[in-house]
């Protein structure tokens, strides 16, 4: 699309002489007594300015004073703005020239010596440089093309009376707006440099992802060179969501406690007060399983590595579980996979952990996903076995690693906890006779009927060795990279190899310049990615749900070749 560049001139008009208007005092006690009439129409009070022209209160002045400086300062700053196209400068020139000559004129064209400009209301000031719009536009004042720097009520109180205040009509916006079409080729960018920041130990890189209150940035260590995710909060978004602070500060605690190899490790907290923004250290992870379910075309695992995740996935949550911890949050979208294809358990933010002397696990408040709910918290009842809820939602897990789907589906929440309260759901029939017997264990109408963690590890399912048929599903590409390569490396060469001043953009800048881009190019390049990247039919409707990751601004705008500066 061709860049569309707005230039706005507002000349400034001005009035030699002020012209003063009485006013009466205002009378507080008139108010309270009844006789400020509210009907009084404005010709009436515009009647009352003008023919109570008294010595009685003080006075205040329509129009702008000392024009000929501001005339003379606005003419200034034009003539030395800098990236003013010259077609523009000569335009510009010859527009203070002629107000110039009308400021020096005595009257406006068009207007009879000793009155007012035609469409001028009574009182209104007239001449020239009195700070009104031109004739044919707003106020009619007479000037052919003039500009004027203010708004004016168009009739107001004169031939048209229905007309509201502001811009009146088109005309009046055309005369201080005025619009160039700039071709695409035109628009030079400038490549992004890359801002490092260092926070202590750790080399900041790109963002990985971002939520509502929170964002995770890459880091590598400068000690170990060890990969790390960097949790970033500000405490200013954490106060707008209900006991926001005291969750966070009850996440950190518990993850500190917490040492197993499927469970999420929390390196280390930073704070920065003056910034108020907290910094959770974590282990890095290169891929979530939810985002690897939707790259597939029928997004599911292969049988094989359902059983190494599901596997793994019982090993960090029966450690939970030992720990008195009942999650409450189990599904795709918070198990994460390392570098080395170990599964962890993550995002403790609605987790809750039973009291060290606690007769057994009850709980009174589940706030997961809703498709992950069992039936006692769709049927609304008043306590929950929590160890009993993370079962549940590790069966529907199993079951969307297996099938693709969910057992229980609906167009609104109250639809989904309907189904999920009745507890009826169906098995696609090429699912295994074992594996199916575990999902209708785990997703037992009743908390009681479903196993612990204990017995689903004893299951034959989960104790059978599976070979690893099928071409397995792999973590998604980052930016188009399927090696997920550090992004801290570009940051490292400009804190240890920094641009030479000279380097910058400060000389000729050119289409083939390696710094800089055009506009045309960054479209022409954007559509070939898409065209490259465009899903077949039969895989466009697995796809259209993927997560996109935020990408960085790598341009800037810094010019127009022909001369207007735009940044």
């Amino acid at each position: 699309m061709d860049g569309v560049v707005f230039v706005v001139m507002a000349a400034v008009t001005a009035t030699a002489v002020s012209q003063d208007v009485a006013f009466k005092d205002f009378d507080i006690g008139a108010v309270e007594c009844g006789e400020m009439q509210e009907e009084d129409t404005v010709e009436d009070i515009e009647s009352e300015l003008v023919t109570k022209n008294s010595d009685k209160g003080g006075k205040f002045t329509l129009g702008a004073e000392d024009g000929s400086e501001l005339l003379d300062e606005f003419a200034f700053s034009l003539q030395h703005s800098a990236g003013l196209p010259s077609i523009l400068q000569a335009d510009i020139h010859s527009e203070m020239a002629r107000l110039h000559e009308e400021e020096v004129g005595g009257f406006m064209v068009g207007q009879v010596e000793g009155q007012p400009p035609p469409g001028h209301w009574v009182g209104q000031p007239a001449g020239p440089g009195s700070g009104w719009s031109r004739a044919g536009s707003i106020s009619g004042s007479g000037i052919e093309g003039g500009y004027s720097g203010r708004w004016s009520a168009g009739g107001y109180g004169g031939q048209d009376s229905m007309q509201d205040w502001g811009w009146g009509d088109e005309d009046a916006i055309s005369d201080l707006i005025a619009i160039r079409r700039v071709d695409s080729r035109d628009v030079v960018y400038e490549n992004k440099k890359k801002t490092t920041k260092v926070l202590g130990r750790y080399v900041m890189g790109d963002v990985l992802g971002e939520g509502s209150y929170a964002k995770v940035k890459e880091a590598i260590d400068s000690e170990t060179l060890i990969r790390r995710a960097v949790k970033i909060m500000k405490k200013r978004k954490l106060r707008k969501i209900p006991n926001g602070e005291a969750n966070v500060e009850r996440e950190i605690k518990l993850l500190n406690e917490l040492s197993h190899k499927n469970v999420m490790k929390l390196i280390e907290v930073l704070y920065n007060e003056e910034k108020g923004k907290i910094y959770m250290v974590l282990e890095y992870c290169c891929a979530v399983l939810k985002d690897m379910l939707d790259q597939t075309p029928d997004k599911k695992f292969p049988v094989w590595q359902s059983h190494d995740y599901f596997t793994q996935l019982l090993d960090g949550l029966g450690y939970l579980h030992s720990k008195g911890i009942i999650h409450k949050d189990i599904k795709p979208g918070n198990l994460l996979l390392d570098q080395a294809g170990v599964l962890k358990i993550a995002d403790f933010g609605v987790c809750e952990q039973l009291d060290l002397f606690a007769p057994d696990d009850t709980i009174i408040t589940s706030q997961g996903t809703p498709a992950f709910q069992p039936p006692e918290v769709a049927n609304g009842w008043d306590t929950f076995s929590g160890f009993k809820i993370d079962v549940w939602s590790c069966g529907i897990t199993l079951y969307n690693f297996s099938t693709g789907e969910y057992p229980f589906e609906g167009e609104t929440i109250f639809k989904l906890f309907e189904n999920i309260g009745k507890g009826e759901f169906s098995v696609p029939s090429y699912i295994d006779r074992v594996l199916e017997s575990l999902l209708r264990s785990m997703l037992a109408k009743e908390p009681q009927d479903r196993p612990v963690i204990r017995t689903i590890q004893q299951h034959d399912w989960c104790r059978k060795r599976f070979p690893r048929t099928g071409k397995a599903v792999s973590a998604p590409p980052l930016d188009g990279d399927p090696l997920l390569s550090t992004t801290v490396l570009p940051y490292l060469e400009n804190l240890h190899y920094p641009s030479p001043p000279e380097s910058e953009s400060g000389g000729g800048v050119t289409p083939s310049h390696p710094d800089t881009t055009t506009e045309h190019d960054l479209r022409i390049k954007q559509e070939q990615m898409e065209a490259a990247g465009r899903p077949s039919s039969a895989s466009r409707c697995a796809m259209e749900h993927r997560l996109v990751r935020k990408k960085s601004k790598t341009t800037s705008c810094i010019k127009l070749k022909n001369g207007c500066k735009t940044q």
